[in-house]
């Protein structure tokens, strides 16, 4: 997923950071099954797999 979200975050200019899921057990617990995951503004947006025009379709309802 940072193959598609990295580069649609650089044209945007958002700030885009990856997180370890499994460095904290509750965040691990929260996404178990979901991971890759991908968080808008702290909100699950995508799982598994997003494409550059959903990704730029949700940032822009976001107002990014």
């Amino acid at each position: 997923m940072r193959e598609t979200a990295l580069p649609v975050a650089q044209e945007l200019g958002v700030v885009f950071e990856e997180v370890d899921v499994d460095a904290d057990p509750e965040t691990a617990r929260r996404y178990d099954l979901e991971v890759p995951v991908l968080c808008v503004d702290g909100v699950k947006a995508f799982s598994i797999r997003v494409t550059p025009a959903l990704l730029r379709a949700r940032l822009a309802r976001e107002g990014r």
